[in-house]
């Protein structure tokens, strides 16, 4: 069935890649009760997703009672996948339990808010964001969001609504079904799960939670007020970095406080107490130039009763799955990647700072890209910040795609493209990476950080380690959603890269096994005004009889000189240089 749907998409499978397909089959049949999640790194353009609905579709059709979770990454994935399911069957078998849509709401209100849905008058069997959780109970399987797997996987929920669904007694046999609930015992989830979170506070938080409960649910006031009083001068060192222990292991606020403050509260900001409450019981990492503390939560993965595997192609190289919380099938890649090449800039790295510090450089940048775009279909990838420029200097241009990063995660829409730019690479600053590395190892030995090379490192190893295979961990995603996902193609791939970090080409090199680095490529935009001036009189020098207008040209094209650019570039003395200048 996998093979079917792959050759309808112009696809072949190798022998290789049927051999793996039938392993991950195997494995998901094997029913382990797994103790802990089975990672499953499937490479991307494997088919995971296919390959998924598939053994859903499988179960469902010989499996008496057969239930599952499935979670995926997108949230407008979530109706596609189950469309999918439901188109084998005569009967709907899969229900897509939607997050909060506007077209859902029967109000027309865009994002959720407490206030709203607790206020609105619309009865629940008219609105599905109430009816969700109902309905879904009817069906064998539910397709969920990351998201929702995340609020639903704290030990006071252990995703307990989803875990069985009841089956109707057929009307003809006259009896009543006593044994109408079944379980779900496959959890299954494509792409990686949150499993570090990285959210600061400020004592504004604590102010605003405070301020919320006197509100909403005053006579809970005393134990909130005494739990932020635990914390509260956390908040005033002076230090620039501090691991933060935690101040009561095992704090909770009591279920009468949970269960009011989720009945009654009517503000925006209805994660402040269990915020809070991390803090209070985990600690976190205070960063003082804000004067907040991050959460160096480690998600729970409190999914007992499941068996439950994660398929993600990038998770050999993801720090986040520690050894001790994961299994791991070995699933190799589908063959060396002889025909990509990543071109790699390493003069200069194309932070959001030197963004900022050069106002003109995505204008000179798309200069170089429409270039590299002239005959092959082209990848771009931006930073968000940035997106919107790169639209707007490069709308006419042909076989150009633009994309933000993390936009595209789990899509197959660009394919066609042959050349992926990435314009900058995804740092998400010291304050993420050091609080996920507490996260994952429990400490850093150092918050310093040193510059070599032109490189800014951090001294802590691990915190190095975590953050350069977390830049690279975003660059292999991005650098699949090219024509590179189809394993049965020998065409051509390239990637443009400006980078100064020699870690991140050798695990770039050590990721795609066969691949080219060349370090050769020069942006046009990245040359000084010499270095210009040289490049214009090689290919143009011959169209000018004088050197007077060859310069005048230039010039006129918005570049700036210098007599000692000229000196150096056309061979002449200070005095003619002056005089070109001059005229």
């Amino acid at each position: 069935m996998v093979v079917d749907l792959f050759e309808k998409r112009g696809q072949t499978m190798s022998q290789q890649h049927k051999n793996i397909i039938l392993d991950i089959f195997r494995l998901l049949s094997a029913q382990i009760h797994n103790d802990k999640p089975i990672v499953i790194p499937a490479v991307p353009g494997l088919g995971k997703t296919t390959l998924i609905i598939i053994a859903i579709v499988f179960n469902l059709k010989y499996k008496l009672n057969f239930g599952a979770v499935l979670v995926v990454e997108r949230q407008e994935t979530i109706q596609e996948i189950t469309d999918t399911i439901n188109s084998y069957f005569d009967e709907n078998k899969a229900y897509p339990m939607m997050g909060y849509e506007a077209g859902y709401c029967k109000e027309g209100y865009t994002k959720y808010r407490p206030s709203q849905c607790r206020t609105c008058t619309v009865k629940v069997a008219d609105c599905r964001v109430k009816y969700n959780y109902q309905l879904q109970k009817q069906f064998p399987v539910v397709v969920i969001s990351h998201k929702r797997l995340f609020d639903m996987s704290e030990k006071q929920d252990l995703l307990e609504a989803l875990r069985y669904w009841e089956s109707i007694p057929s009307a003809g046999t006259g009896k009543i079904d006593f044994n109408s609930a079944h379980q779900r015992p496959l959890l299954l989830i494509d792409e990686r799960p949150t499993l570090v979170e990285n959210v600061p506070t400020t004592t504004q938080t604590l102010t605003t939670l405070l301020a919320d409960v006197q509100k909403y649910t005053p006579k809970f006031y005393p134990e909130v007020l005494s739990g932020v009083n635990l914390i509260r001068d956390r908040y005033s060192s002076p230090d620039d970095y501090q691991h933060i222990d935690s101040t009561s292991e095992g704090f909770y606020w009591t279920s009468d406080f949970t269960f009011t403050w989720m009945a009654d509260y009517l503000g925006d900001f209805p994660e402040y107490p269990e915020l809070v409450a991390k803090i209070i019981r985990e600690g976190g990492l205070y960063h003082g130039t804000d004067h907040s503390i991050t959460t160096t939560h480690y998600s729970n993965t409190y999914w007992q009763d499941f068996s439950t595997f994660i398929y993600d192609g990038t998770a050999d190289l993801d720090p986040e799955y520690r050894d001790d919380s994961f299994y791991f099938a070995d699933i190799p890649h589908l063959r060396p990647y002889e025909n990509l090449t990543i071109n790699v800039c390493m003069d200069q790295n194309l932070s959001k700072t030197y963004y900022q510090e050069h106002t003109g450089f995505v204008r000179d940048f798309c200069e170089d890209i429409k270039e590299i775009a002239v005959t092959e279909n082209t990848y771009v990838v931006a930073y968000k910040d940035y997106e919107t420029e790169y639209e707007q200097h490069l709308k006419n241009v042909q076989n150009i795609s633009i994309e933000h990063y993390g936009a595209t995660k789990g899509a197959n829409h660009l394919m066609e493209n042959v050349n992926i730019v990435c314009t900058g690479i995804l740092n998400k600053g010291e304050p993420y990476y050091l609080s996920k590395t507490i996260a994952i190892t429990g400490d850093v030995d150092s918050f310093q950080s040193d510059t070599s090379d032109r490189v800014r490192r951090f001294s802590d190893v691990s915190a190095e380690s975590i953050k350069i295979f977390d830049m690279v961990t975003d660059l292999v995603q991005e650098i699949f959603r090219t024509h590179l996902r189809d394993h049965s193609s020998d065409v051509n791939v390239n990637v443009y890269l400006c980078t100064r970090d020699a870690n991140i080409v050798h695990n770039l090199k050590e990721t795609f096994k066969g691949c080219t680095i060349s370090r050769e490529w020069m942006p046009t935009a990245l040359l000084g005004s010499r270095e210009l001036f040289s490049k214009f009189v090689t290919e143009h020098g011959s169209e000018y009889k004088t050197k007077t207008k060859l310069v005048r040209t230039f010039l006129e094209q918005g570049h700036d000189l210098t007599a000692d650019d000229l000196v150096d570039v056309l061979d002449i003395d200070q005095h003619n240089a002056a005089r070109y200048l001059g005229s």
